[in-house]
């Protein structure tokens, strides 16, 4: 698995964005950048290419599920895998963000491991299907965003495709 890819940190605690910029170091990414709130990390969007975003939930300007809204509107963004990480666990809040298309859900505080765990998921996913990631040195463009039914399989019944109920 590639450890290449261009990664953008979204969250309006400089401190927070500094932990997931340093847990993102020790798993072996480096090329990853950081965006104060929503609006900027469009603005980021729009000016360069990347890979994947963590971004929180609760932030002012724009909030994570503002920004995940814009992300999937735009055809140039609209696959790339993102990760959402918040203070709340609200079910509201997160079947919200799984309609929205959310690629995986982490709350806060996590560890290193669960934010090891949850992108590793995404990422294998995209891997077995045969894509790279566009932005890394393999190139090339990818188009999957991970079944909801694996990342959040609380919310989804048993029984039911989360794909068929859209």
């Amino acid at each position: 698995m590639s450890k290449s890819i261009r990664i953008l940190v979204v969250d309006d605690f400089s401190t927070m964005r500094r932990i997931i910029r340093a847990l993102l170091g020790d798993l072996g990414y480096t090329d990853v950048h950081e965006a104060g709130d929503g609006a900027a990390a469009l603005n980021l969007l729009k000016a360069q290419p990347f890979d994947f975003m963590i971004t929180d939930c609760n932030m002012p300007t724009m909030t994570g599920l503002e920004l995940l809204k814009a992300v999937r509107a735009e055809p140039a963004t609209k696959a790339m895998p993102v990760l959402m990480v918040t203070a709340e666990g609200k079910r509201d809040q997160i079947l919200e963000s799984a309609q929205l298309g959310v690629s995986g859900y982490i709350v806060k505080p996590f560890t290193a491991e669960t934010l090891k765990d949850r992108m590793e998921s995404i990422l294998q996913g995209i891997a077995a299907l045969g894509h790279v990631y566009p932005h890394s040195s393999k190139g090339g463009p990818y188009s999957f965003i991970p079944s909801r039914r694996y990342i959040f399989p609380s919310v989804v019944p048993r029984g039911t495709s989360p794909d068929a109920r859209r």
